[in-house]
């Protein structure tokens, strides 16, 4: 999702859960371990800036100079990227989401370190990876702090994969 996109949905949850909190009972309130109405409110005011001062900071700070390092990927099979707010296995954070060709990165380099923290392509450290074929459909996403990943294979490359003998399991 485009970090604007997630802007405008971080400002309309806020009020959509500002207009829930004036619904609610003052014993629903206090069953969910708030004292009173407004220190429910405030709470959704304050978690509501925190977020978009996330969106803000990026805006601000993160978007300068981050086009280098897709140059230097694309020797690696660097598909396409996005900017989110979240990974598609991680929230919240501003990320920039790289995918990659399987048919042009090297596999087995990155087999050897998927799920160590931060994953190596190049000199470059991701912390999570997906990676896309050649009509951009996600077929491999990795989170490596939780040593989790997530692949949609159709049967073709379900046996390309068993090829390079990685322990997983099917769902």
């Amino acid at each position: 999702m485009a970090v604007m996109e997630k802007s405008n949905e971080i400002s309309l949850r806020g009020e959509k859960q500002l207009k829930q909190a004036e619904t609610l009972s003052l014993k629903a309130i206090k069953r969910e371990g708030f004292k009173n109405k407004a220190e429910l409110e405030k709470l959704i005011v304050k978690t509501t800036k925190e977020d978009l001062a996330v969106v803000n900071s990026y805006l601000h700070n993160y978007k300068e100079g981050s086009g280098a390092f897709k140059k230097d990927l694309i020797s690696y099979g660097l598909d396409s990227s996005i900017i989110s707010i979240g990974s598609y296995v991680t929230f919240p954070g501003i990320w920039d989401i790289c995918f990659f060709n399987k048919h042009m990165l090297e596999l087995e380099t990155v087999r050897d370190n998927i799920f160590s923290t931060p994953i190596l392509v190049g000199e470059y450290e991701f912390e999570d990876i997906a990676f896309a074929d050649e009509n951009k459909i996600v077929w491999m996403k990795v989170c490596a702090h939780e040593g989790f990943f997530q692949m949609e294979l159709d049967e073709q490359a379900y046996r390309e994969f068993l090829l390079y003998n990685i322990p997983h399991s099917v769902r």
